[in-house]
């Protein structure tokens, strides 16, 4: 940058630095995202459509992601969860720099072991990933594989047409894919942390979590060393910095901000866990309707949510609380009964 361009524009600079701050600019792009379907109409998986260039970001998740959304979608519905990552970022792996139909080596209309291999192996896409299917001649994969990667250079043709002359590094194509079980299992991954990490503040007893989880002890920490190793391993990229952030404008105009490739829906989810952690230490609340516990209460009438002692993790269950105890109350039984 020719800082002579700013041209005495810098006039609200402000030096950020400490860990606070710096984990709180995190920016990721988000793409769209479209569900990959057989000519029957089966979900096959998820395919994230973007630019090289240019693609919608994000700056933050709402408070409490971990609270709401994420508890919130349907894991059972493949649109709802299309939608989910449309809003908040694509899950189960790192965006490509390529197009995935411009991987020339990438040729799954065989059933050699090599070509799905390969595929799996720069897209990160796991159709099964668990131990259920040992037996690699148990394992539907490449016929899997073939009807997806058929889908994929189908989907790739239509974005073509639809972009002529369009040059490449604003054309939105096919950039990532994942299934439908490696999302879902992220999501259930990061609802297990939040839980976790909730039982060691609340009880600080690894006797105590086992028995709430119906655990045996070594089995309780085990899951919480997954918690930690797995908030750890998506905030490790972060360190303490000095940036110059020039406020009227938005922006950091000097210093090292987290590198976009490695930032995404997972890091950010780590990085509220970590902050949850942090506050939940001086002081947290359980709600009352829905008994999650919470630190910032979610509030369409404050602009930022502040730590709370509300009775209650959000409006809605404010609302519910209130409409149960309406029809409750003398005077709406007694309107009932005059019906």
């Amino acid at each position: 940058m020719r800082w002579a361009e700013l041209n005495g524009r810098m006039d609200r600079l402000v030096p950020v630095n400490g860990l606070d701050t710096a984990f709180s600019r995190l920016i990721w792009d988000v793409y769209e995202v479209r569900v990959i379907r057989d000519e029957w109409g089966d979900p096959l998986g998820f395919c994230a459509i973007g630019k090289r260039w240019d693609n919608r970001r994000r700056r933050m998740l709402p408070d409490e992601f971990f609270n709401h959304e994420l508890v919130d979608v349907d894991i059972h519905d493949v649109d709802a969860l299309a939608e989910f990552m449309e809003e908040y970022g694509f899950l189960g792996y790192h965006f490509l720099s390529t197009p995935i139909t411009y991987q020339r080596f990438i040729e799954l209309d065989s059933y050699l072991d090599k070509d799905v291999d390969y595929f799996e192996a720069i897209t990160h896409f796991a159709w099964c990933i668990d131990d259920r299917y040992d037996d690699y001649f148990e394992n539907p994969a490449p016929g899997f594989y073939r009807l997806l990667w058929n889908e994929l250079k189908r989907i790739d043709d239509v974005l073509r047409e639809q972009q002529p002359g369009v040059p490449y590094s604003k054309k939105a194509l096919i950039y990532g894919v994942a299934s439908i079980e490696r999302v879902v299992e992220t999501i259930k991954k990061w609802q297990r942390c939040s839980n976790m990490i909730k039982l060691l503040i609340k009880y600080n007893n690894i006797i105590d979590i086992a028995r709430v989880l119906n655990l045996e002890v070594g089995q309780a920490c085990d899951c919480l060393d997954g918690t930690v190793r797995s908030v750890n391993e998506h905030i490790g990229f972060l360190s303490p910095t000095i940036e110059i952030y020039d406020e009227s404008r938005d922006r950091i105009l000097m210093g090292a901000m987290p590198d976009q490739d490695v930032v995404g829906l997972e890091e950010a989810i780590a990085v509220q866990l970590w902050r949850f952690s942090l506050e939940a230490k001086e002081g947290y609340s359980i709600c009352r309707e829905c008994g999650r516990m919470f630190v910032r209460k979610r509030s369409k009438t404050a602009k930022v949510a502040s730590r709370s002692t509300s009775q209650f993790c959000c409006d809605r269950c404010k609302n519910r609380d209130a409409q149960r105890r309406y029809r409750k109350s003398p005077g709406y039984l007694l309107k009932r009964s005059s019906k």
